[in-house]
């Protein structure tokens, strides 16, 4: 009976003290104190070892890590697959490209471009395995078979976590804690990755004279609103998933212009080497470069001519076909219309802080 008791003295000390650390959390997100927001990614990658090693204890869950890394040679011969890994790369570091931009405002003048670039790279892809190797074990060790558990993967659902993560702390002690930990941090987590792109709002919206937090109010309120119909509807969400996806592909395109427009030797030589210890040959940036913009456009044409929808310009009748999920009509209209206002508010922006300093 103690042992019980002083048990859930802890449970309950640990409970109380989540709405503090949460408070404290959001309040240094907010303040956008990005070093703190850290130790939440730490405390996730944590919990996804938690995970691995308690899928991996469990049967069949190695069968895993083996259909994660198993290698069949002879798929190297289909341009799927090198098609679907570059594009897996792109949309890892697409998005990263434009918040990397915001963050570095807040970096010191002297970093070193290369080796953070490296790092972070790095980091993408560890993170990356470690979730798969925490839950593909996971599918495998809950699945009654093994063709069950592939067919559930090539299905291409889209809440595995939240499926898969809850099922598998309901087979050890204290896992309705870890569950509601594990979303916590991941909630956090997510919310943390969400701040540079609020970041990238609010610095624009403070330099037009608001003040931070009616700025902060105010990016929120538009985040809300402009998320809310993606939340109501699967099929809106599905299809802002379809048109921003390939659009993070464009928005790299636009960033390695304008490495070529600025020069790309300039570009290296001038924002890259200055304050760099490891250096990269200007041949190998050179050819980096020009190969992300023709693999660009290629990804590109690739993913808009792949038919995923019956109709991709036209509907039946012989309208534009602008309200399908995957149709190229809502791709390019929705680009268009997004670049349109951004080309009006750059000009606008320019004019109030650029010329005003």
């Amino acid at each position: 009976y103690r042992s019980t008791k002083s048990t859930d003295r802890k449970t309950h000390k640990t409970i109380c003290q989540i709405p503090t650390t949460v408070r404290s959390t959001l309040h240094s997100c907010l303040a956008y104190r990005p070093h703190e927001c850290l130790v939440i990614a730490r405390m996730l990658s944590y919990l996804l070892i938690l995970v691995c090693a308690v899928a991996l204890n469990m049967e069949n869950g190695v069968k895993g890590l083996e259909y994660m890394f198993s290698i069949d040679t002879n798929l190297f011969t289909q341009p799927n697959i090198w098609i679907e890994a570059v594009s897996q790369s792109a949309w890892s570091t697409g998005a990263g490209w434009g918040l990397l931009i915001t963050l570095s405002s807040y970096s010191n003048k002297n970093e070193d471009v290369t080796l953070n670039t490296f790092v972070g790279a790095f980091g993408n892809n560890t993170a990356s395995l470690l979730a798969g190797m925490a839950i593909l074990p996971a599918v495998f060790a809950l699945s009654a078979l093994e063709g069950d558990a592939i067919s559930y993967l090539q299905s291409g659902n889209q809440a595995l976590v939240f499926t898969i993560i809850p099922r598998l702390f309901a087979n050890i002690y204290g896992g309705d804690i870890l569950s509601s930990v594990f979303f916590l941090a991941l909630f956090l987590a997510a919310f943390s990755s969400l701040l540079p792109m609020i970041e990238l709002f609010i610095s624009h919206v403070v330099r037009t004279g608001l003040s931070r937090k009616k700025s902060i109010l105010l990016v929120i309120i538009v985040f809300v609103i402009a998320g809310f119909p993606s939340v109501y509807s699967l099929d809106f969400f599905t299809n802002q998933d379809w048109v921003w996806g390939i659009g993070l592909i464009l928005s790299g395109l636009f960033i390695a212009f304008a490495v070529v427009k600025y020069g790309i030797v300039k570009f290296k030589t001038d924002l890259i080497d200055k304050d760099s210890d490891f250096r990269v040959s200007l041949k190998y940036f050179f050819v980096c470069i020009v190969a992300n913009l023709l693999i660009g456009i290629i990804l590109i044409y690739w993913w808009l001519s792949r038919g995923y929808s019956t109709y991709p310009w036209f509907g039946e009748n012989g309208h534009w076909n602008l309200f399908d999920v995957y149709s190229n009509s809502t791709v390019l209209t929705q680009w268009g219309v997004v670049l349109f206002v951004g080309f009006l508010l750059n000009r606008l922006l320019y004019k109030k802080i650029v010329r005003a300093v």
